[in-house]
Formats: structure tokens, C-alpha cells, sequence
């Protein structure tokens, strides 16, 4: 569904209910002037298996009933732009409850509160944050999402990454991004190599399979080959 809308969204919401064997939803709509409300709300289909929203459209409770969207599998949100920090959080706490969400692609998170909302996520495998975080990340080694997580796809702040532990321990595929406004090139591979100390040294260095190492600015990646992966098969920078 890709519209230009004003004040069609109501009956596009509407529309969509009917179909009852629908599997996939991509709504990238846009309204084209600022009369335009959240009014997808409660879209309720059980049949859905995924979802992407991009969308002004979309309301703070359109997780409210979560439980009954029993096949949704896969979430790709990008955040409307009038969203409040407590319309975010309405809507994370609605997606931990969803029962079968394995897949969840956000355009950012934005403080510590709604990371840890993330980790109370059931089963979620797959986990990619698109905007570089820039907050101290700390992470609940007994959450579900530590428990569950194989897929990261994640950008970090040089300016917080010396203090990040992912503990996720079963994590086989790493993709990350290190972002720099700091053109010190000691000062960075410092950050960098402690982060390595802190992650490969007997912790996720142990099931990683596949490791994506992305950078911004330049860092020493030499540092790298003195830590072992037993059951990498790919390494990419």
C-alpha cells in the first residue's frame, strides 16, 4: 500500500480488515498536508506474517490487541515523526506481546527505557536497529532477548562503545556499524579495541559464525586477529 492520502487512511484502515487471509502488509503512506491524524489503529488480522509500517498513519495503540495477531512473524517500523517517547513505548510493549515475533527491524531506539522494553520481546531471533545508537547500552544478561538473539544488525557510537557487553549467547550473525563525529584517530581505535577486548574475549567470539564490521570514520582493525573464533566462516569490513 503506498498512498498519498488525507483523509483516506480511515477507510484504507478499514478496508484491509476485510481480507482474512492477508499474510503481508507494507503501508508506506504519507499525508500530504498536516491534517492528517494516527488513525491506523488496532488493524487486527490474524492471518498477518508481516508487517511494514512507514507510515504518519500509524496509531500508538495499533499493537493494543497484540495477542490476537497470533501469525505476525516479521515488524519493520519506522517511527512517524509526530510520535512522542510515550507513543514509542506504547507501541514496544505491545510488540512483546506479540507470540510469534521472531523479526524486528526498527529506525532507531532512542533511550535506555525503550531498549529494555526491546528485551522483554518473546522469542525475537532477528534484531536491527537502523540509526546509530548513542546512549550507554547495558544489557540484562537474564532477558529473553540475551536468551533468543542469533541476528544483530546494530550501529554504535565511538562515544559509548567502550562501555557495550553484548552478551547475547547465542548470537551467530554480527553486523555492525561504528559511527565517529571524533576525527582522533587514537582516540578511536582505543574505543575500538577496548570493545573488542570486552566482546571477543570469551564472550560472543564463541558462536559467532558471521561477523560485518562497518566504520564511518577510520579505525585499526589489526587488533582483531588476536582474538579466536571458532566458528567463523565469514568476516567482512
Amino acid at each position: 500500500v503506498t498512498e498519498d492520502v488525507n483523509f483516506k487512511a480511515q477507510s484504507l484502515s478499514k478496508l484491509l480488515q476485510k481480507f482474512k487471509c492477508l499474510r503481508n502488509i507494507k503501508m508506506r503512506i504519507n499525508f500530504s498536508n498536516s491534517i492528517g491524524k494516527n488513525v491506523f489503529n488496532e488493524l487486527l488480522i490474524p492471518s498477518l506474517e508481516s508487517l511494514t509500517i512507514d507510515s504518519n498513519a500509524l496509531c500508538k495503540n495499533f499493537f493494543k490487541n497484540a495477542e490476537k495477531l497470533c501469525k505476525l512473524e516479521d515488524v519493520d517500523i519506522n517511527w512517524p515523526t509526530n510520535f512522542t517517547a510515550d507513543h514509542i513505548m506504547t507501541v514496544l510493549n505491545g510488540l512483546t506481546m506479540l507470540p510469534e515475533l521472531t523479526e524486528l527491524i526498527l529506525d532507531r531506539i532512542s533511550d535506555a527505557h525503550e531498549w529494555q522494553m526491546l528485551e522483554n520481546c518473546e522469542d525475537l531471533s532477528l534484531l536491527k536497529i537502523k540509526a546509530p545508537i548513542d546512549f550507554p547500552l547495558m544489557m540484562n544478561v537474564g532477558s529473553r532477548l540475551c536468551q533468543t538473539l542469533k541476528d544483530l544488525f546494530i550501529s554504535l557510537d565511538i562515544s559509548i562503545i567502550q562501555s557495550v557487553r553484548l552478551i547475547f549467547i547465542k548470537l551467530v550473525l554480527l553486523s555492525l556499524e561504528i559511527t565517529s563525529k571524533n576525527n582522533d584517530r587514537s582516540v578511536n581505535d582505543e574505543a575500538v579495541h577496548c570493545f573488542m577486548r570486552n566482546n571477543f574475549t570469551k564472550g560472543i567470539n564463541g558462536t559467532l559464525e558471521i561477523l560485518t564490521l562497518q566504520q564511518s570514520t577510520s579505525f585499526d582493525l589489526t587488533p582483531l586477529s588476536r582474538f579466536y573464533f571458532p566458528k567463523i566462516n565469514l568476516y567482512t569490513s
